[in-house]
């Protein structure tokens, strides 16, 4: 289902069933050798070459689906962030409630986003984008009367904007 969503970690999936593939075989064959390894009793199993390759090959996977993980989380992440900043688009249809329809929706990504703190809104993204969503009469207001010295102050005037006057 992530591959469906972001195309880049298509590529690293591939990368990742390739490197599964391998080491499956790598395990297939040591299988496959251990009888004779055991029957002959020349040499032990743990130190030949094949299951050598195998365990290079296990820690490989296990890298490899490590990063690959963390950039999918990453890039996640970015693709939150960039929803977030594109939320003035959906308020078109509402002339009401856009303020707390804009702090609902803020407020379910930063809580998507709590392990990425450089990727969550500041207070001048949440600004752009209350100024972004809002009417202009709404935008005239707020700045002509209006408190704009923080989010909460912001979102009060256009409240009573909403409630008082109308938009």
């Amino acid at each position: 289902m992530i591959a469906l969503v972001f195309p880049l970690s298509r590529i690293a999936l591939r990368m990742t069933f390739l490197i599964i593939g391998n080491f499956l075989a790598t395990v297939l064959l040591v299988v496959a050798c251990l009888p004779q390894r055991w029957r002959s009793g020349t040499q032990d199993w743990r130190s030949s070459g094949v299951f050598l390759r195998a365990k290079e090959t296990l820690q490989l996977v296990t890298k490899v689906c490590k990063s690959c993980t963390a950039n999918i989380r990453s890039m996640e992440a970015v693709y939150i962030r960039d929803g977030m900043l594109k939320l003035h688009t959906k308020t078109g249809s509402l002339r009401f409630e856009v303020v707390r329809f804009l702090e609902d929706e803020i407020s379910k990504g930063e809580k998507k986003l709590v392990r990425f703190p450089d990727l969550c809104l500041n207070a001048a993204d949440k600004s752009a984008i209350l100024l972004q969503a809002v009417s202009v009469q709404a935008r005239e207001y707020l700045v002509l009367h209006g408190k704009t010295g923080s989010w909460s102050e912001m979102s009060a005037s256009l409240r009573f904007y909403e409630e008082q006057l109308g938009w």
